[in-house]
């Protein structure tokens, strides 16, 4: 019942359930790792060049 039927009053939840809150942020927050991901391998990729030149 807390996270399925009930809704949240919440700053970002907006009446929804906890879980149908999750659930909407879940491609946000997967996105946002990606690119952090993304941003570190670069980051790593040139200091690797920079060490065996």
């Amino acid at each position: 019942y807390y996270n399925n039927e009930r809704t949240h009053t919440g700053k970002h939840c907006y009446g929804k359930t906890p879980l149908q809150t999750f659930l909407d942020s879940k491609p946000i927050a997967k996105e946002k790792l990606l690119e952090t991901l993304a941003v570190e391998q670069k980051i790593l990729t040139f200091r690797s060049k920079d060490n065996i030149e």
